[in-house]
């Protein structure tokens, strides 16, 4: 299993979310996240973003290979929360994570 893998498993599980609950939000299949667990197929790059913003996190955690810091980092956070509401934060956090990016491209080009 990949470190990328097992560390979407171990938020996914923490959380007390199902594959068909993260599946859904980030809009792949059941299988595909089956398979980005379980490391028979490598995370692709674009779903990277979607994985860290669904969990709350940064990328840099989602890759970290230390799986006693995972713990340690997630057992300070807990949510409760429907499908609907994991699909709207994940919306928000992409949101503004753009209007940031904006923000120091146009502070650039002053």
């Amino acid at each position: 299993m990949s470190a990328i893998g097992n560390n979407i498993k171990f938020l996914r599980q923490n959380q007390g979310l199902t594959q068909d609950q993260v599946a859904s939000a980030i809009s792949i299949s059941r299988e595909s996240l089956s398979y980005f667990e379980s490391g028979s197929r490598p995370v692709p790059v674009k779903y990277l973003d979607l994985f860290a913003d669904l969990f709350n996190i940064d990328i840099e955690q989602l890759l970290d290979e230390n799986p006693e810091e995972m713990k340690v980092f997630t057992s300070f956070r807990s949510i409760n929360s429907t499908d609907e509401d994991m699909v709207q934060v994940v919306g928000f956090r992409r949101i503004v994570r753009n209007y940031l990016k904006l923000k120091v491209l146009s502070n650039e080009q002053s």
